[in-house]
């Protein structure tokens, strides 16, 4: 197993006590420990789950496809490639849930569908829903990302086009899964990061969980989503943690529809005890918030 939580006993330990704690329940005012656990099944997601392809088939057809462009000579050699910078996602789930159980938690189901990804977890306490973030090696992620078009939203106000195509790739099996028995009646819990917080941000208004509930909303460096009006409906408190340096969280661009129009009716905290070698300062936004900021 690759522990990615716990690089000593003293991490398990203190990862232990912060468990004992209960998480505080629906529309709770922002909590230090529900933002450490948010952060950590956030950082899980991007745990390769999902296969380099999605079959077999799709591999040879590529190889093929290669092997034409270039001889089989290429093709040896570019086999040789994916072989060395692939990866064994069943390995990658196993590193995953094994990593839950440090977190009292259990892995229900994983989400992937054209480079959106996104995994539930759950105890018997309370689910969490985290969307995996921007991956460098992704060129869908990143054209996700940068498709700074704001589009009309149904249900009022206008989206980034590029964070709403990322959501609903994932969003009608995700529901589904979030309405069975098991599921249906514990508090939700939405997370992500960079991307991934933004497809969160954007499942907190969509997401429909009535009788459990959307307890909060915790993101990490997300970028832009909306507008002012877009969020204005949205009854989960969203808490929005960003690195002031990191520049992403000013993306997209700011133009005559999604505009940079600072904090509304937020409040900054700030996020003590956090070790300097581990973290970085964090100012945290509080909801209700403008996701446009």
């Amino acid at each position: 197993m690759t522990t990615v939580l716990a690089q000593s006993q003293s991490d398990i330990d203190e990862i232990g006590s912060l468990l004992n704690k209960k998480l505080p329940a629906y529309r709770k005012a922002y909590s230090d420990r529900t933002s450490w656990l948010m952060s950590c099944i956030a950082e899980l997601s991007y745990l390769r789950f999902n296969p380099l392809f999605p079959d077999d088939s799709q591999r040879d057809y590529f190889l093929k496809a290669i092997k034409k462009l270039t001889g089989q000579n290429s093709k040896s050699a570019l086999t040789k490639l994916i072989d060395l910078v692939g990866y064994d996602h069943e390995k990658e789930t196993a590193d995953l849930a094994a990593n839950l159980t440090l977190l009292s938690l259990e892995l229900v189901e994983t989400f992937d569908s054209k480079d959106t990804q996104a995994v539930i977890v759950a105890n018997s306490d309370f689910a969490v829903l985290a969307f995996r973030g921007t991956e460098a090696s992704s060129i869908r992620d990143i054209r996700a990302d940068a498709r700074a078009i704001a589009v009309a939203c149904p249900s009022g106000g206008n989206i980034h086009s590029g964070f709403n195509n990322a959501y609903h790739e994932v969003a009608l099996n995700i529901q589904n899964r979030l309405d069975r028995d098991d599921l249906k009646d514990l508090p939700l819990y939405i997370t992500g990061h960079s991307l991934g917080g933004a497809l969160a941000t954007v499942a907190a208004k969509k997401m429909t969980h009535p009788l459990g509930g959307i307890a909060a909303c915790y993101t990490f460096g997300s970028p832009r989503v909306s507008d002012e009006h877009w969020i204005t409906d949205i009854k989960a408190p969203i808490y929005r943690l960003v690195n002031a340096a990191d520049c992403v969280t000013m993306l997209p661009p700011g133009d005559e529809i999604i505009t940079v129009v600072g904090w509304h009716s937020g409040f900054p905290i700030k996020v003590n005890q956090l070790e300097p070698s581990r973290s970085t300062r964090l100012a945290v936004i509080c909801m209700p918030v403008i996701c446009a900021t």
